[in-house]
């Protein structure tokens, strides 16, 4: 629900932005959800790919910052990536709290070898 209502915040504030600008705004893919109440997939690899396409988003919106010449659009960019992020965050603390998630690589522990 949570990313349900991000997701159409962030396409009304870019719609807003088209629209001001005398520009057609795209339409949403809402008739492609179905009303089945049957999950086709695992939790697990549904949260897995949404916390994955999020970074996905998160990288377009870094992208997209760089690449823009207008204050406004980099100012919504940014607004909306630190959004995104903490959603992104709260996802892997749940696969971490499901124990769906293992620990992320990271460098070796030089001390602990020494002992």
């Amino acid at each position: 629900m949570r990313g349900r209502n991000i997701s159409k915040k962030q396409i009304e504030v870019f719609s807003s932005l088209l629209r001001d600008d005398d520009l057609p705004a795209p339409q949403t893919s809402d008739s492609e959800v179905t009303d089945s109440t049957e999950a086709p997939f695992s939790d697990k690899l549904m949260l897995f790919h949404t916390i994955t396409f999020t970074q996905m988003g998160i990288g377009n919106y870094g992208t997209a910052i760089a690449a823009s010449i207008r204050r406004d659009l980099v100012v919504e960019y940014s607004r909306l990536l630190a959004e995104i992020g903490t959603f992104s965050d709260d996802g892997a603390e749940l696969m971490i709290k499901n124990q769906w998630l293992e620990k992320i690589p990271g460098a070796v522990e030089r001390d602990s070898l020494i002992k």
